[in-house]
């Protein structure tokens, strides 16, 4: 399924980072959203004109998949380095 990213708007921040979107719904999207609804939060702070994605898991059970997986799943959909 095509998505319509033309709305989105980026700040400067995202322009420098290069953050991208996915144009497209595929197996890796829908991986990130269902790990987003089960253990992701997602605020925007307006006094800092930030934004914030959170994910929490058990500390030493999950960490290696958060560090391994999780990581590089984000970084292949959005070019986001974290």
């Amino acid at each position: 399924m095509k998505l319509n990213n033309s709305k989105i708007k980026l700040t400067k921040r995202d322009k420098l980072l290069k953050i991208r979107f996915p144009n497209h719904l595929n197996n890796k999207l829908a991986h990130f959203l269902g790990i987003h609804i089960g253990d992701g939060f997602m605020n925007y702070y307006e006094n800092k004109k930030d934004y914030r994605i959170v994910y929490s898991g058990h500390s030493i059970n999950e960490k290696k998949w958060y560090e391994n997986v999780l990581k590089k799943l984000i970084k292949n959909l959005f070019i986001k380095r974290i």
